[in-house]
């Protein structure tokens, strides 16, 4: 019987460390997230510094564009103006994109902080069957060893 409960008291023991587990790792994720929220609005500044410069560059070239006349020379420059449409385009992309893992690690955050009271609820609900088992397993030993005595 003594080993029986020990086996249980084990258990919730288990029990009791997969909790506190998944609440570091969760605390861990909101640290990652909120690292990664840091970085990509950093890279957004960059990006959209970057954005206003082709735009304005886009809008120059346009104006030289058409104010050329036919020939080699205008073919070159527009050549030049769709490679800048294209790093334009890439970097509105690249902008959105950083906007969506804002968003994401934004909702992983609440998703964690929304978690970590159930974590601890369980954690304490858990303790507190953990030192009902302890005096269940003092009873046993206590039995076991009086009639050991014997």
């Amino acid at each position: 019987q003594l080993d029986e409960q020990e086996k249980q008291l084990r258990s919730l023991e288990k029990e009791l460390s997969g909790y506190e587990k998944d609440e570091s790792d969760l605390e861990k994720s909101i640290r990652s997230d909120e690292k990664t929220i840091k970085e990509q609005e950093e890279s957004l500044q960059v990006m959209n510094a970057e954005l206003t410069n082709l735009s304005t560059e886009v809008l120059s070239q346009t104006s030289e564009v058409n104010a050329m006349p036919e020939g080699a020379a205008k073919e070159e420059r527009s050549k030049y103006l769709k490679d800048l449409e294209k790093k334009k385009k890439k970097l509105t992309n690249d902008i959105k994109s950083a906007e969506n893992r804002i968003d994401k690690s934004q909702r992983d955050i609440r998703s964690a902080q929304n978690n970590i009271p159930d974590k601890q609820v369980r954690q304490k609900e858990t303790k507190t069957k953990i030192e009902a088992q302890q005096a269940v397993v003092r009873k046993f030993e206590n039995k076991y060893n009086t009639i050991r005595g014997y």
